[in-house]
């Protein structure tokens, strides 16, 4: 035999492998178990990354909960307590003493509006997994309860006069946290 050649024989017709042949078939079973390892490793990368991306989308979903929140700031209800002094109040306030207000003072009403439009898109928020419900529920969750009740009769009013789903998901989330399901 040369030196060329081994002393393993091919499957193939008898022949003998040469030493090139079997030094290429090491190098590629050694590369395809590189392949297969790096493959295993680039699985488990991307399971890494989806799961911090998730993380992060959830921290960010709670972030932009927060300034969310933030933003009942921009809506100034101290005339709205002034004139029903709603903050002490634990009852539903008459509707006639609403609608009373809202003549004397017009700019009372957008005021309302603006709050409860203010809870009602906090709620749709919640819904739609566009903000973080256990964040909202922690910040907000006794002061929307309070002001669902104290303004109901002008709810209702409103959703008979014009508008049957006139702040429904706010109502909807509140109904939800009082009657929270087993999980």
């Amino acid at each position: 035999m040369s030196a060329k050649t081994s002393i393993y024989k091919s499957s193939y017709r008898g022949k003998i492998m040469t030493t090139y042949e079997i030094t290429n078939l090491a190098v590629m079973s050694i590369s395809a178990l590189f392949v297969g390892i790096s493959i295993f490793y680039l699985s488990k990368q991307i399971k890494l990354f989806i799961f911090a991306h998730a993380d992060n989308h959830d921290w960010n979903r709670r972030i932009e909960t927060q300034h969310a929140i933030a933003r009942i700031r921009e809506i100034n209800t101290d005339s709205l307590n002034d004139k029903f002094g709603y903050v002490n109040r634990k009852e539903s306030i008459d509707l006639k003493e609403i609608q009373q207000a809202f003549q004397e003072e017009p700019s009372l009403q957008l005021l309302l509006h603006k709050l409860l439009n203010f809870y009602e898109g906090l709620a749709n928020g919640v819904f739609l997994g566009t903000y973080d419900e256990p964040t909202i529920k922690a910040n907000r969750k006794s002061t929307m309860e309070k002001e669902l009740i104290r303004f109901r009769r002008y709810i209702e009013y409103r959703r008979n006069q014009s508008k049957k789903t006139a702040w429904i998901a706010y109502e909807r989330l509140i109904r939800k946290w009082d009657n929270p399901q087993p999980e």
